[in-house]
């Protein structure tokens, strides 16, 4: 009996993820992508689901988690596998002779499946892996094949690509919008005391079906101003292209909305007005810049990282909505990754991958976006800005892209406001993007506004290796009126910026992320500032670690005639790592000009004392206001709820204390019932999925017919999963929006032998909404026997390997199998039903063997095993002789129907019965008017009997065939 240890060739352990964090890998073989693979980041790297990952590999071994017993075999048929659960903290594996014992420490049970430390399984089945923590990557090097690879191998073969994410497969079900659905709400309600007060908080979220549209809508109060913020946009998406009409939108919104930025342009913050485009799915509306932004509860922060660098960071966002407008692409892989770090310790994440290779328009296509907009006012008016007439008024904004080939395209962006105060603005742009053949992206863009100032910006983007390369020049030209004498002049600037970022050592574990960016910039009165920054990430087995630094020199005269440096240079350092149970996080900032000093550092330790309950402690020291703060938080994560308290003390002797209760509540349509859960629901898709036997086989649910519990419900290309409750109903919550999923069920977490009736559905996951899908299933039936060969002496022997087709009333094969080799056959996962079962005629005739008549079977919803349907086949007779053929035909219909008018016409051909051959040579029926068998004298007989048939005009040929009978 072997224990496990820590797998030699487990080359990189994940310690970037809080222990208990659900993760989604990118599984790869060697060099090829293969699925999605859900695991959990444990305190040694992470768990896979040990019966989801063999699944995946292809692995011919069943799984019964009720009993925790697995059996069958890996790689080949000779090295068996078991698994069994002899005491609860032990689990014991057999591979072949070997067999392995994991302590409490190496797997867990969940309620989906049992999850295996990775270096655990990596030495029971012997392959070495690589884990990319940033890419969330894992990657397996084995040297006896998984049965996956072999079967992708065969794919590729026949030209099929494997690809990275599994397509929906199923047909759709899209109930589309409602009138009114139940809104999917998030809540969180904080109460905190300090020395000077008392005082509480709260934020709604949510989201739901209104009117046909889906609207999504945001509260937030304090004690003494319940209305701090308020926010609802209403909104309808389409991939057919058809909303509003002629426009042909694929997207409109109302109420609070993003204006549209019609390049060379800072993106507006969120106002009252409508939005509409035409943009396809995943198309960018401008693929040089991108817009994140999304909604999340108050008090959490975000952090932006682009493959592997960190970007930008928003803290304590209070408005419920973080934005990063106007991010940069890189050309090649933007591999973007939103961290969300919750006010109760809670670590999330969200992944967005923006590839910019080519034109982001097609030839021919042509690309709208249009917003109308009260600039700076929201739908409610709570808390909105206080600024001048000049800057309210009615902002409209418009951009058209047309492709004129596939690698050229032009752009014309239009805005207009119309200030309450004032003089009305608008702005031109015109914009190209070309497609250097395999050299990259050129974009031009010019912009001009009529108070007469102007902008010329070009920017070109490649990559080769694992790098990319950005370079751009701005030149800005603005008028400039003399307040005394009223001339006017223009003011000319520059900006020259050079961007190199890519990934170093990106095939080890020691994969290095890095951004350098260097910029120049000159005003008008020739001063220059120059700017370097530096930006690097690297994870490995001892940590994570992100890394940023700047210097900037500028020829500033106001800074040097009042004593102040024109250089600064200063970074930042940021670490997390696991050590044992405990999750930790440093940083440090520091200044190196104009002085050398710590500005501040800090620390976070969490430790989890069990999956449910962690305590997190954190400390920071800010050095140049000399202050100290230490902040202690508890977490409670029960099921339908999360629970926190804090407290934090600072030097200048403030302290405060507080709770936080956050939850999440929707309303199931299958069962009428509210539930509660403790995961974001106000802004992802649901789907409730309920499983009822279906006794009348109509594949609707009826009042009494059996729900079934217990059952596993999979959401494929979401990989999300629950199990039936005792209504038969599982609840798939946080699936990813905007992506088709297929809604399947794993048969084999059924506890009797039911089977699927339909194929199953997929889904459109649309946030704030809850779709509701019916499975119905019925017990299965099996149907078995044997076929026996009958010898000429009237014995019988076993027939193996012979074809069995069952069909069903329509005449459609539903199911074949082939006899063993004891001439024994089954059939089994069969619904209910009348079936015709037979020997396949194909093979028969192959054969030369006479099966007799099929036999008619019958199964009922009651899981029926039919046993003894036996045939006996035996070889057909045989014979030779002399046909006169009238010709030949298509089919057996034309030639009835010709013999029909031929036999009124001349009734001398009824004197003797006719028959019909299947030629195998010309596949074509031959009608024979009479067989006289013999060699020599039934030659002459036919002869003289087409001779008479040619006297009545009849045409009729002597052919000499075999028969078999």
């Amino acid at each position: 009996m072997k224990r496990p240890a820590t797998s030699e060739s487990a080359t990189q352990v994940v310690r970037r993820f809080q222990p208990g964090e659900e993760l989604i890998l990118s599984l790869w073989l060697k060099d090829k992508p293969v699925t999605e693979v859900i695991s959990i980041a444990s305190e040694q790297g992470v768990k896979v689901g040990l019966a989801d990952f063999f699944r995946l590999a292809d692995f011919a071994v069943d799984f019964d988690l009720t009993t925790m017993q697995a059996s069958g075999w890996v790689y080949r048929q000779d090295i068996p596998f078991s698994m069994q659960q002899p005491a609860l903290e032990y689990l014991q594996i057999t591979l072949g002779q070997q067999a392995f014992v994991l302590d409490s420490q190496s797997f867990s049970v969940e309620p989906d499946d049992v999850y295996v430390e990775l270096a655990s399984l990596a030495q029971i089945l012997n392959f070495n892996y690589e884990m990319f923590e940033s890419q969330l990557k894992l990657v397996i090097h084995s040297n006896t094949p998984f049965p996956v690879e072999q079967r992708l191998a065969r794919l590729s073969r026949g030209s099929v690509e494997p690809g990275t994410e599994a397509k929906s497969v199923l047909p759709l079900n899209d109930s589309g919008y409602q009138l009114f659905s139940t809104p999917l709400l998030d809540a969180q309600i904080s109460a905190t005391a300090n020395d000077q007060h008392r005082s509480g908080s709260y934020s709604v979220l949510s989201s739901q079906d209104f009117a046909y549209l889906n609207s999504q809508f945001y509260l937030s109060g304090l004690k003494g101003d319940l209305l701090q913020q308020a926010r609802l946009t209403l909104s309808k998406s389409s991939a057919e292209q058809d909303l509003l009409g002629a426009l042909s939108a694929s997207y409109f919104a109302l109420g609070d909305v993003t204006p549209v930025n019609p390049g060379g342009q800072v993106t507006q913050a969120q106002s009252r007005g409508f939005s509409v485009n035409n943009l396809n799915e995943g198309q960018l509306g401008d693929n040089q810049q991108v817009n994140l932004t999304g909604d999340v509860q108050a008090g959490w922060d975000v952090e932006l990282y682009r493959n592997g660098v960190l970007l930008d960071s928003q803290l304590n966002i209070e408005n419920g909505r973080y934005e990063f407008n106007d991010v940069e692409l890189s050309f090649g892989s933007n591999n973007f990754e939103l961290v969300f770090y919750g006010p109760q310790g809670q670590i999330e994440r969200k992944t967005e991958s923006i590839v910019v290779d080519s034109n982001s328009v097609a030839a021919g296509q042509g690309r709208y976006q249009l917003s109308m907009v009260d600039a700076n006012r929201t739908v409610f008016g709570v808390n909105d800005p206080e600024l001048a007439d000049d800057q309210l008024g009615l902002l409209t904004s418009a951009v058209f892209d047309y492709g004129l080939t596939d690698w050229l395209s032009v752009g014309l962006g239009t805005s207009h406001f119309v200030p309450k105060a004032g003089e009305n603005q608008t702005d031109l742009t015109l914009r190209t993007n070309v497609q250097l053949w395999d050299l990259g992206l050129l974009n031009t863009l010019v912009h001009r506004n009529d108070d007469g100032s102007k902008r010329l910006s070009a920017f070109f983007r490649t990559g080769w290796l694992n790098s990319n390369l950005d370079l751009s020049y701005i030149r800005n030209e603005n008028l400039v009126t003399d307040a005394v004498t009223g001339h006017q002049s223009t003011d000319v600037d520059y900006r020259y910026n050079l961007t190199h970022s890519g990934t170093l050592f990106s095939r080890t574990s020691l994969p290095i992320s890095y951004q350098n960016n260097l910029s120049l910039q000159e005003d008008a009165q020739g001063q220059q500032t120059r700017l370097w920054q530096n930006a690097i990430g690297l994870n490995s087995a001892y940590g994570s670690v992100s890394h940023s630094f700047y210097w900037q020199h500028t020829d500033a005269e106001s800074l040097i005639n009042n004593g102040q440096s024109n250089k600064t240079a200063g970074g930042s350092l940021f670490y997390r790592n696991n050590f044992g149970r405990f999750y930790t996080r440093f940083y440090a900032d520091y200044n190196v000009q104009p002085d050398t000093a710590l500005a501040s550092y800090g620390a976070n330790l969490l430790y989890r004392w069990a999956y449910d309950l962690n305590a997190e402690l954190q400390y920071s020291r800010d050095i140049e206001n000399d202050l100290d703060q230490l902040y202690a938080r508890l977490n409670w994560r029960h099921e339908e709820f999360t629970l926190s308290a804090n407290a934090s003390y600072n030097s200048n002797d403030n302290w405060t204390l507080g709770m936080t209760a956050r939850f999440s509540v929707g309303y199931d349509p299958s069962s009428g019932n509210l539930f509660a859960s403790n995961r974001t629901l106000g802004g992802a898709a649901g789907v409730s999925v309920r499983v009822f036997e279906d006794l009348d086989m109509d594949n609707q649910y009826d009042e009494s017919e059996p729900l079934i519990e217990g059952v596993k419900v999979k959401a494929t290309q979401s990989f999300r999963s629950a199990r039936t409750n005792e209504q038969g109903v599982a609840m798939l919550t946080a699936l990813p929006n905007n992506r088709q999923t297929d809604i399947v069920v794993d048969e084999n977490s059924f506890k009797e032998f039911y089977i699927t009736t339909t194929e199953g559905v997929s889904v459109p996951a649309r946030p704030g909404f809850i779709q509701q899908v019916d499975i119905p299933v019925a017990k299965s039936g099996e149907l078995d026997g044997s076929v026996y060969f009958a010898n000429a002496d009237g014995s019988q022997e076993s027939a193996p390997r012979v074809k069995l087709n069952l069909r069903d009333l329509n005449d459609n094969i539903v199911a074949s199998t082939r006899s063993e080799y004891d001439g024994y056959y089954l059939f089994t996962n069969l619904l209910p039903g009348k079936y015709r079962l037979e020997i396949d005629p194909d093979m028969a005739n192959r054969q030369q063997l006479r099966v007799g008549k099929g036999k008619r079977v019958n199964l009922s919803n009651r899981g029926d095993l039919i046993t003894g349907a036996d045939f006996v086949l035996a070889p057909l007779e045989s014979a030779s002789g002399y046909v006169a053929t009238a010709g030949q035909f298509h089919s057996p219909a034309l030639l009835k129907l010709y013999y029909q008018l031929l036999k009124k016409r001349v009734p001398a051909v009824t004197s003797t019965q006719p028959f019909y051959i299947k030629s195998k040579d010309s596949k074509q029926y031959v009608l024979g008017l009479a067989y006289f068998e013999g060699d020599r004298d039934a030659a002459n007989e036919t002869a003289q009997y087409c001779q008479q048939l040619a006297q009545q005009n009849i045409p009729c040929k002597v052919e000499y065939h075999n028969f078999a009978y």
